[in-house]
């Protein structure tokens, strides 16, 4: 009786214990166009869509709330949130959190160019003195700052995207660098025929949508890695993107 009940023990505890599934979720992120913005007080962006999808094949209620950076980092370190987006896998200040496996989006560092310079700007080296813009505080790539360290070329801050691209779209830099994404989505918006983005990207860094360690056991964040994968696998993604982007990609 004893070996039975020893057997039944050992059983037991060689399979997961998994929490009660996950029925409301509440995720946030910082208000960066087209991946997350607010829009006459609603939360909108690619991102968004995207997450908004999976919970709904998930059957879970979303809620999405936007907060500056470094308060969503500050909430994140003292386990306040349970769900944020979006974050490279380098990134040390979400270490407490779990990261999905299948990437959220892919920033793609890719340079602007007017579309009649096609011939002349092929890759960064064809840019050598001319100044490329901006955006400030936007952190660049390790060969672009290599090249503006050596005077081959000009980095022009500005203050956003929009600023950028029309002083592109006018030929009063030469270029602008910026994510594929953003630059796209702002060129849409403001109605600018003539900016093209150079391919292949400078660099593209996956990014990702992480969880509190209070999901560690339950099921979630494999969930939201299958869901993502057949969206992508289905086109729902692509399709969703395709929303915030001209056709110029």
């Amino acid at each position: 009786m004893k070996l039975k009940l020893g057997l039944f023990f050992l059983v037991l505890t060689s399979f997961p214990v998994f929490c009660d599934p996950v029925t409301e979720l509440t995720c946030y992120s910082t208000t960066f166009a087209p991946y997350s913005f607010v829009e006459k007080g609603v939360v909108k962006g690619a991102n968004i869509d995207v997450i908004r999808e999976i919970t709904k094949k998930l059957n879970i209620k979303v809620t999405f709330k936007t907060m500056p950076w470094q308060r969503l980092l500050k909430n994140i370190a003292i386990n306040k949130i349970a769900c944020a987006a979006a974050f490279f896998k380098s990134s040390t200040r979400v270490d407490n959190m779990f990261f999905m496996t299948e990437p959220l989006s892919i920033t793609d560092y890719t340079i602007f160019i007017e579309q009649s310079n096609t011939d002349k700007y092929r890759k960064l080296i064809d840019f050598k003195g001319a100044s490329i813009g901006v955006n400030r505080g936007f952190k660049t790539t390790p060969e672009f700052e290599s090249a503006v360290s050596q005077g081959l070329i000009k980095q022009y801050e500005v203050g956003n995207e929009q600023q950028s691209l029309r002083m592109l779209s006018t030929a009063r830099i030469a270029g602008v660098l910026t994510d594929q994404n953003v630059g796209l989505f702002n060129i849409k918006k403001m109605g600018l025929n003539n900016l093209i983005p150079l391919k292949p990207a400078l660099k593209s860094i996956p990014v990702f949508l992480v969880f509190s360690k209070q999901h560690r056991d339950s099921g979630l964040v494999e969930q939201f890695n299958q869901a993502l994968a057949k969206m992508k696998a289905e086109g729902t993604y692509q399709k969703i993107f395709n929303k915030y982007r001209t056709n110029k990609n």
